[in-house]
């Protein structure tokens, strides 16, 4: 790029804007000097986007099928190749592997980028299925549980990179577009009991399946998505892997982890291995509360580039706070729910027709492709996001209420709940996700932002298991004895007979093979103890029921607590532009000196160096292909900045901020000025904001403007936030590529 080497001749040059300009362009006041415009450039879908998208969401669908296949077929598992107590711990891994890796993932993919962490996750998961379907015992499957609980916590990952490469606008669409095509894993459950009941392999075969499913999706994920690249997320900055990786919160890696890992593993301890009142349960729930309590101590007062969990995001308490309660919440119903009802609707209302088994199993993953609709057809036209999670979590309380009510004879009533409450628990989980990637403030941290929202759902998810297990099992136990009384007083079977004890073991398993050792037995005598079992059951599964409705309760709580989406937020723009697509990048122009120059590859930026102008008139012009309105000037404090619309993808934003940080700095002397490293968590330092001010920085009226139409136009980064030693950052950054 050429230098400005005469200041009479830059003087003398008029530069003329083809644009027309407002009336009011000269005022000082950022309102006047930068009119409100809408949105020339309308969001269009390409070829890209359209693999990506598909890449994604196979993704999606084999993370779903390591959730459903194994919860499933776990008790035939457990029949085939145990018994062992600690079957349960199958499903259990998986929970803590993925609760962990989806938020570390998340966080980390944000700074280094994404491809390679989803293509890490998708091996990591392939690895899993391979082990669970050559596993011979349980401690093999439960080493499997891990292996794909990791492996699906990164993939879990697709969606903020769903949103991402899509235009804000379409972000809610998208989300629900891409549930809707998890039906191919949501077919898992029937899939698996057809396995088990009509060929050889068994529960086998469905671990085959997900291997060649997890396999295909690789490929797939390997060809067909190209997210920007290390390269491309720090050409501003320069930073190279190994810095980064020295400026990473390890403290808080360890606490995040450590302190998830033996909370969960207290909260599975209790009422299974040990009793809730036993130390191995108390210590570990205890020191894990107390290192996610040290986690946001160490977060909050720690001078940390890049925190795990950045307090920024947490102050937004109405945008980003309030709504991971809602995950939370929704999470103690959506993953509980696919581990209670198998449970319930085998126990209570299938034979033993394994294909009967799978279809009722289908119930939910039904009303979930039913929510999918609800997402894209209603959800996203209608918006006022926070009363639509008040109005669905409302809904979900009194279905729960309902379910509480089913018995051996409300099969009907029970079927028709499960699926209408699986269709009101999906859409409020879709829209969260959307709130929180548009409700914080830079872009960059969407994958922290989603990732958290996986870990509160799975969070969730394991705390209501564990406390619905706990209350299902008392409750079992407490209302077995006298069912087992009323049914079997007319065989002469009562307490004080010596068989009893044997018939109350029996019952606890309800095998054939418990019972054909009672001496005595009759066909009769079996059927009325196993009707003694359900109606023991009805009474248990009521009871959790109505403790899921003070869940509810809070849901509807947190949800009212919540802020819709700033309607300024969507709009067309895009968070990332996919390397292989770059239809939406327009060649950037630069008018210096009345002479043009013009960049030949817009992914890569050039910069310029302007002489000090006692006329003070330089302008830096962004000119874009479509021709539209779309036009950034930079000039000194002498020269009012007359227009500014940003670009909407954050490259082009951080191009932007470039460039004008880079004359400001030449044309103002300030570049001079010691760099000052400042924590990003948000805080205000002594003299305010930690922005440009003008008693410190003259032409700062440049970078106020251009944040006031940021704030206007609903920008994902907060720039009137980013501090003059990270603007000076990004102009060292940019004029090192001369």
């Amino acid at each position: 790029m050429k230098t400005v080497s005469s200041n009479d001749e830059l003087a003398s040059e008029k530069i003329e804007v083809v644009q027309k300009e407002s009336a009011n362009s000269t005022s000082d006041s950022p309102s006047d000097a930068l009119p409100d415009y809408e949105d020339e450039i309308k969001p269009r879908l390409t070829w890209q986007i359209a693999l990506a998208f598909i890449a994604l969401t196979m993704q999606f669908n084999a993370y779903i099928l390591t959730l459903l296949i194994p919860s499933t077929t776990l008790a035939e598992i457990n029949r085939s190749i145990g018994p062992s107590p600690n079957y349960s711990w199958v499903t259990i891994s998986w929970t803590l592997a993925a609760s962990i890796t989806v938020s570390v993932s998340g966080r980390l993919s944000d700074i280094f980028g994404r491809r390679y962490f989803m293509l890490v996750g998708a091996c990591i998961a392939l690895v899993g299925c391979i082990v669970g379907a050559t596993g011979q015992n349980i401690n093999q499957m439960i080493a499997s549980g891990v292996i794909l609980g990791t492996g699906s916590g990164i993939q879990e990952m697709a969606y903020a990179c769903i949103q991402e490469i899509v235009p804000n606008s379409w972000r809610l669409y998208a989300i629900g577009l891409f549930d809707l095509m998890a039906i191919i894993s949501f077919c898992g459950p029937l899939m698996a009991w057809t396995f088990i009941g009509t060929t050889p392999v068994g529960w086998r075969g469905a671990y085959y399946f997900m291997t060649g499913f997890h396999a295909a999706a690789l490929v797939l994920l390997f060809f067909a998505y190209h997210p920007p690249t290390f390269q491309t997320k720090h050409r501003i900055d320069g930073k190279t892997k190994l810095q980064l990786v020295k400026e990473m919160d390890f403290v808080g890696l360890f606490l995040f982890s450590g302190g998830c890992i033996l909370f969960l593993l207290g909260i599975n301890y209790g009422g299974k291995q040990f009793p809730w009142k036993d130390a191995h349960v108390i210590a570990p729930i205890v020191t894990g509360v107390l290192s996610l309590v040290a986690l946001g101590f160490w977060e909050a007062y720690a001078d940390l580039a890049y925190p795990l969990m950045p307090p920024r995001l947490f102050k937004r308490w109405r945008h980003f706070t309030m709504v991971l309660v809602v995950c939370f919440v929704g999470g103690m119903l959506y993953y509980s729910m696919n581990v209670l009802w198998p449970r319930q609707s085998q126990l209570l209302y299938t034979g033993p027709d394994p294909i009967q088994k799978g279809l009722y199993a289908e119930m939910i993953p039904l009303g979930t492709t039913i929510s999918a609709f609800i997402t894209v057809f209603i959800c996203a036209n209608v918006g006022h996001e926070r009363w639509q999670l008040v109005v669905f979590t409302i809904i979900q309380t009194a279905l729960v209420g309902s379910l509480s009510t089913a018995g051996l004879d409300s099969k009907k009533q029970a079927i028709a709940t499960i699926i209408c409450l699986s269709s009101t628990v999906t859409p409020p989980q879709l829209m969260s996700f959307t709130m929180l990637s548009l409700g914080i403030d830079d872009q960059t941290d969407i994958g922290i932002a989603v990732g958290l929202a996986g870990t509160f759902r799975l969070l969730g998810g394991a705390i209501a298991t564990a406390v619905y297990t706990a209350v299902i099992n008392n409750g079992f136990s407490s209302a077995i004895a006298g069912d087992l009384e009323s049914n079997l007083e007319v065989f002469g079977i009562t307490p004080a007979s010596s068989t009893w004890p044997a018939f109350l073991k029996a019952a606890e398993l309800n095998t054939a093979a418990a019972y054909e050792n009672i001496p005595g037995i009759t066909h009769s005598i079996i059927d009325a103890s196993s009707l003694a079992v359900k109606q023991a059951y009805v009474s248990a599964f009521s009871t959790t029921y109505l403790v899921a409705i003070a869940f509810g309760v809070m849901a509807i709580i947190a949800s009212a607590c919540t802020s819709s989406i700033d309607l300024k937020a969507k709009h067309s723009g895009k968070a990332v532009q996919l390397e292989n697509d770059k239809s939406d990048i327009p060649n950037k122009k630069v008018v210096l000196d009345g002479r043009m120059q013009q960049n030949e590859h817009a992914g890569s930026p050039q910069s310029a160096t302007l002489s000090d102008d006692t006329e003070g008139l330089a302008y830096v012009v962004f000119s874009l292909e479509r021709g539209t309105d779309r036009t950034a000037r930079c000039a000194p404090r002498s020269t009012n900045l007359r227009r500014a619309s940003l670009r909407r993808s954050a490259a082009g934003r951080l191009e932007l901020w470039a460039m004008i940080s880079h004359c400001a700095r030449i044309m103002t002397g300030s570049g001079e000025r010691k760099k000052r490293r400042k924590s990003d968590g948000g805080r205000e330092s002594r003299e305010g904001k930690q922005g440009f001010r003008a008693s410190e920085v003259p032409g700062a009226n440049i970078c106020q403007k251009i944040a006031a139409v940021n704030r206007r136009k609903g920008h994902p980064t907060a720039l009137d936030r980013v501090s003059t030693p990270i603007l000076m950052t990004y102009a060292n950054g940019y004029q090192s590529e001369t």
